[in-house]
């Protein structure tokens, strides 16, 4: 009984020291619904989107956006980059400006169509501000 008793009113301690339930935490989308990730230094954020290539169903495509701080397109974003990544291959992809897709992809870098394993591990590398940035990745 006293057992009980003491197990309950630990439980009912740890459960007070939580600070209780919490509301959801508002996270702010990125502007074209892909994964973000902080580029070094405060530099801004990559905003990462794998697709199907609409070719072939087992290949897919990585386009990636250059955002500032405040996750708007970057005034003078990178016009290249290069995605190193065992997940795509031995050799760094060449990540080139989106040809067509309208305003929605305007800014994006796009990689050349590579065997999708459903989550790339990885660096992206390009220059801004004329000085090398290197931010690490990971998206499924």
């Amino acid at each position: 009984m006293i057992g009980r008793l003491a197990s309950g009113l630990f439980l009912a301690g740890l459960l007070a020291g939580c600070g209780g339930p919490r509301g959801p935490v508002a996270v702010e989308p990125a502007p074209h619904g892909g994964t973000l990730a902080p580029l070094p230094d405060g530099k801004g954020h990559l905003e990462l989107l794998m697709e199907p290539d609409p070719a072939k169903s087992t290949m897919a495509r990585l386009t990636v956006f250059y955002l500032d701080a405040g996750r708007k397109p970057m005034a003078a974003p990178p016009t290249s980059a290069k995605l190193s990544s065992p997940d795509v291959g031995p050799t760094p992809l060449d990540l080139k400006p989106v040809e067509g897709g309208g305003p929605a992809k305007a800014g994006g870098l796009v990689s050349p169509p590579f065997r999708s394993r459903g989550e790339i591990v990885g660096e992206v590398t390009a220059t801004i501000d004329g000085q090398s940035v290197v931010a690490p990745i990971n998206i499924r």
